[in-house]
């Protein structure tokens, strides 16, 4: 909870604290007193008489908003933005035990020390979206990690016509998508009808999209508090250009669009509209293997890469074999985050060292050696994963004693065995410690490992067929063939019923959960039903632009 103050009102008389401020400054004239910044009588009995009830009622921090006079009047050259974020921060540092965090604009070189800034009112337009990603990341060189953007825009142009004062719901889920993407997620707008921003209000796919964004947000929390704190030891913000990692490559400089968010994610947000359903975006690799998140197939990078994306999709290029800590789907805000319960993704195509930070969330004590660092390694090839985390090392007030992990290996064929501290586990159909499963429609084992002592050590294993499915790309030809199927229903005009190979095209992922072990015959027939679906359509009484239209779906599928 936090409420917005504007410091350059002072406090006037219709404040309920009024009286007794005023009587604490000698003011018997009932009129407004003016802020004066650099008289530390005013700013004590500011925090103490006004600020402490508000905190009392349950006010966790401020919202700064100084946009005036740029000097403090009695003491010139003294920034009055730079000067607040230090009163403010620091006195909440010494106030109460609460981890200090205050919101407020930019102050200058040196300000990461203390706020967590706003980039102001921006524009809400294609071009602001396109700007904002080299903006955040490029901070980084002054430190200044901490960048929160007015998501979705703040404000229309002063010539944009009375009609179109309205979200373009298109241009906001992606705008979202970066913010996801960005250390800060947090939507912000002027007062205006048109820009209602909860996702309720929005049409169903943008409404699902947004959803998910959210919900992948809240996910990778532990992720994104891990890099957090590698952050505040080194200096090196959560979001930052590809120069850092890759100095000599001149392709790294050139590509502003692209940043890395934590050490293991490369995003490259879409920020133009799409066409024809989708939005083509070129992503430069760097050196190394790479991993695509949306399609399920492992890259070789050192070059740039085009594919398209529909409304649903961010580009995001994950390091080959990287463990990415993250909450389950259980998590719904983040002060449910006990640290005891935590999914494990490793995904595929090389090596990993990794560490998860924890700690108590909410006080000072991070600062003075209360907290938790947990070592992860990890390898995943066609063949075989193996996962190890070491005993956890540190600790803090109110650390859990034990520590369930579940551990997701995505787009990945059907495991020959999976061993857990040395015992065999068996395949379930439901959740159950000591299982594992194998969710047909994300291609993902899961492995669920009973809670267990976090000092002690876990080591898993899995070893998968010696002649594999190579299931590389096979998730996004199921989205994209279910989703041309989606299509085809809403536009057959056929008297006839569809033929069963359209609807069997849309459901390889539930046959899978129906019979795992039969997922080399059930993908084997997907391939063949999908290469003869146009010609079965084009044989139909179907009109023949819905013929040609499908048929354009289908083979976008294998073109991208």
């Amino acid at each position: 909870m936090t409420l917005n103050l504007h410091p350059a009102s002072g406090v006037p008389s219709n404040e309920a604290r009024y009286p007794a401020f005023a009587k604490a400054m000698g003011v018997h004239d009932g009129k407004a007193i003016g802020i004066d910044t650099v008289d530390k009588r005013y700013m004590s009995n500011l925090f103490d008489i006004v600020l402490a009830p508000l905190r009392a009622e349950g006010v966790n921090f401020w919202w700064l908003d100084w946009q005036q006079w740029p000097d403090a009047k009695k003491l010139p050259g003294l920034s009055n933005t730079w000067w607040l974020n230090y009163v403010f921060y620091t006195h909440m540092q010494n106030a109460d035990k609460a981890r200090a965090l205050i919101y407020h604009r930019w102050g200058g070189l040196g300000n990461h020390r203390y706020q967590v800034g706003f980039s102001g009112d921006s524009v809400i337009a294609w071009q602001t979206l396109a700007y904002q990603p080299y903006f955040t990341a490029t901070a980084s060189n002054v430190l200044y990690g901490y960048w929160s953007h007015d998501i979705g825009g703040h404000m229309f142009s002063d010539d944009t016509p009375e009609d179109q004062r309205h979200i373009n719901p298109e241009l906001y889920v992606r705008w979202m998508q970066f913010g996801a993407f960005s250390p800060i997620l947090r939507t912000h707008s002027s007062k205006e009808a048109g820009l209602r921003k909860e996702p309720w209000r929005f049409p169903p796919a943008d409404f699902t999209a947004l959803r998910q964004i959210i919900d992948l947000r809240y996910a990778l929390a532990p992720y994104i508090y891990t890099a957090s704190r590698e952050a505040y030891d080194s200096g090196v913000s959560l979001m930052r250009p590809l120069y850092y990692a890759w100095p000599n490559l001149a392709k790294a400089y050139d590509v502003g669009n692209e940043y890395m968010f934590g050490d293991d994610l490369l995003v490259s947000p879409v920020a133009q509209p799409m066409k024809d359903g989708v939005a083509n975006v070129s992503t430069w690799l760097p050196p190394g293997r790479w991993y695509d998140r949306n399609r399920g197939d492992v890259l070789q990078g050192g070059r740039t890469v085009t594919r398209d994306y529909t409304l649903d999709e961010v580009p995001v290029f994950v390091r080959a074999g990287a463990i990415v800590p993250m909450n389950p789907p259980t998590v719904k805000k983040l002060q449910d985050m006990d640290n005891s319960v935590l999914v494990l993704r490793q995904f595929p195509g090389g090596t990993a060292h990794t560490r998860l930070y924890t700690d108590a969330g909410n006080s000072e004590g991070y600062r003075h050696g209360e907290y938790a660092f947990t070592a992860i390694d990890g390898k995943r090839d066609a063949h075989t994963a193996t996962l190890t985390v070491d005993p956890r090392q540190g600790s803090y007030p109110g650390m859990p004693h034990d520590k369930q992990f579940t551990i997701e290996l995505p787009d990945a064929t059907l495991p020959k065995s999976v061993m857990v501290n040395g015992k065999p586990y068996t395949r379930a159909d439901d959740v159950r410690p000591g299982t594992w499963q194998y969710d047909g429609d994300a291609l993902t084992v899961r492995i669920i490992v009973p809670a267990q002592n976090a000092d002690q050590p876990l080591k898993v294993t899995v070893h998968f067929a010696d002649h594999p499915v190579d299931v590389a790309g096979l998730r996004y030809r199921m989205k994209r063939a279910a989703a041309a199927v989606e299509w085809l229903k809403y536009h057959w005009n056929s008297p006839a019923p569809l033929p069963d190979d359209v609807s069997l095209a849309a459901q390889l992922g539930r046959l899978i959960d129906y019979q795992p072990e039969q997922l080399p015959t059930l993908v084997k027939a997907f391939n063949a039903r999908l290469a003869k679906l146009p010609s079965e359509i084009d044989q139909s009484h179907a009109d023949p632009k819905v013929k040609a239209h499908f048929a354009k779906l289908i083979k976008a599928i294998d073109e991208n």
